[in-house]
């Protein structure tokens, strides 16, 4: 019980960090930025659960 507790926060926590990172980001991008992109991909988690 306590591991999975810890599994959600972390993915709170994840999720935070993504929100606060696009909230950073200007609302249309208009030409392609490698960071971004790059960012943006090692942010995606990909699960098999539901």
């Amino acid at each position: 019980m306590h591991t999975r507790r810890c599994q959600k926060d972390g993915v709170r926590q994840k999720i935070s960090d993504l929100k606060a990172f696009l909230d950073e980001q200007e609302t249309q991008i208009v030409e392609y930025d490698e960071a971004l992109v790059r960012r943006l991909i090692e942010r995606i988690t990909v699960s098999m659960t539901r």
